[in-house]
């Protein structure tokens, strides 16, 4: 993990909702695909523009 950012910033998606999360057949793993939109920020507003 990124541990130059500036405080209260984290890596964000951008783009956060289920079209952009694969599930593993299993159901036990998971990916988040599709950072084109990845930024540092608030986490807050990551899930808040999701």
């Amino acid at each position: 993990m990124n541990t130059t950012l500036p405080d209260q910033q984290q890596i964000c998606h951008g783009d956060f909702h289920p079209d952009n999360v694969m599930l593993s057949e299993a159901g036990d793993q998971y990916w988040v695909t599709d950072w084109m939109t990845g930024m540092s920020g608030d986490p807050a507003g990551d899930v808040a523009r999701s």
